[in-house]
């Protein structure tokens, strides 16, 4: 579908809405169908100090060894720490324990 189709079923869908809430009646479920769901991951931006940001490479430096890749990259470690983080429950735990240390600071 291109960016005018695109557009174009928006603006059916909105003026069917209208329409429907106009003369009274539920706007069904599906008339939203039209329109194309959010298939974009969201962005994410870390602010580290530099010691950190150092420490960070290098470990993705060795990580990398470890793997027999060419690189792990701060994507990689971060979407696998999000993984881990949703479910692992002693992650969970340490993370909580981490900031609340943190916060004490």
């Amino acid at each position: 579908m291109s960016k005018a189709e695109e557009l174009a079923a928006r603006a059916r869908a909105a003026v069917n809405k209208r329409a429907a809430l106009s003369h009274g009646d539920k706007v069904p479920r599906s008339a939203s169908a039209d329109v194309a769901p959010n298939t974009k991951s969201p962005r994410s931006t870390v602010d580290l100090p530099p010691n950190r940001d150092r420490d960070l490479k290098q470990w993705q430096l060795e990580a990398a060894q470890q793997l027999g890749k060419g690189r792990v990259t701060r994507q990689d470690v971060l979407a696998g720490l999000v993984g881990l983080l949703l479910t692992d429950a002693n992650v969970q735990a340490r993370l909580i324990n981490y900031l609340l240390a943190e916060d004490e600071r």
